[in-house]
């Protein structure tokens, strides 16, 4: 279903972020998500027993009306266990997982909403590289070298 398609409040994409003391590179990382998604997407937040003052941070942060739901675990549970709190909350019809230090172009979620709507597969996926503070490839992370059929 296109953007111009889809009926009003119908969330495109839930971007799932989980976080465990952060620190302040939580800031930058929320604005980067931000830049990224549409008004149409939502942001699931979930707070995975931080103790560096992160719930303080996320209550001050404005996104600029960006749909944002913030969840938080009973204690320290892990990412698997975070990631799957946001799932369970999110109502896109796609979700991105995003890592709080992930560097990403801020296009992603349009390419692979553009994929989906291509292609109708359930699933969209792209490679990831692992890159130093410099710059520099350090290892490639997974490459998809072309449409796989569902």
């Amino acid at each position: 279903m296109s953007e111009t398609t889809r009926p009003a409040g119908r969330v495109r994409v839930s971007a799932v972020l989980p976080v465990r003391d952060p620190g302040p590179g939580l800031a930058s990382s929320l604005a980067a998500v931000r830049a990224t998604l549409s008004d149409a997407d939502e942001l699931v937040v979930v707070d995975d027993g931080s103790t560096d003052g992160t719930p303080e941070l996320l209550r001050r942060t404005d996104l600029g009306g960006l749909r944002t739901t913030v969840l938080t675990t009973p204690g320290h549970v892990g990412v698997a266990a975070a990631r799957n709190l946001g799932l369970w909350r999110a109502a896109g019809e796609l979700v991105w997982f995003v890592d709080w230090d992930d560097r990403w172009d801020p296009r992603i979620v349009e390419a692979l909403y553009a994929a989906h709507l291509a292609s109708g597969a359930p699933v969209v996926g792209c490679g990831a590289d692992l890159v130093d503070q410099d710059g520099r490839r350090r290892e490639l992370l997974g490459t998809v070298p072309r449409p796989t059929p569902c």
